[in-house]
């Protein structure tokens, strides 16, 4: 029989998009981070995915990224204003992991976000 340890809730906290002033905001628990491989400060690029009506956000490490993340406690946090939806919100929402690997996290975003500035997604 092969025995595995069991974690603590509270450290599989989900990862988390809001809005604050500054625009929106992704909280990325440090499992995810580790798992990926990911400082908790590092600098990111945010890539967006579309097809059909699922819309994912992959945030993906990169020396030269336009973003980064701050370190907060166990999470780090991913401050990105051309994430705000077109409707602003007072939700928080609980962001499903599609997928990770070494350097990227892929988060499917809400249905009812729709990104406000799709003029800033690259060609």
């Amino acid at each position: 029989m092969d025995f595995k340890p069991i974690r603590k809730a509270a450290s599989m906290s989900p990862a988390i998009l809001g809005m604050n002033k500054q625009g929106a905001y992704v909280t990325i628990p440090g499992y995810l981070l580790t798992k990926a491989e990911i400082a908790q400060d590092a600098r990111v690029e945010i890539l967006f995915g579309e097809a059909g009506r699922k819309k994912c956000i992959r945030v993906q490490a990169s020396d030269q990224g336009p973003f980064k993340l701050s370190k907060r406690g166990t999470t780090g946090l991913l401050q990105a204003a051309e994430l705000s939806p077109k409707v602003a919100t007072e939700e928080k929402y609980d962001l499903t992991v599609d997928g990770s690997d070494r350097g990227q996290v892929t988060f499917v975003l809400p249905d009812k976000w729709d990104i406000a500035r799709k003029d800033l997604i690259a060609a």
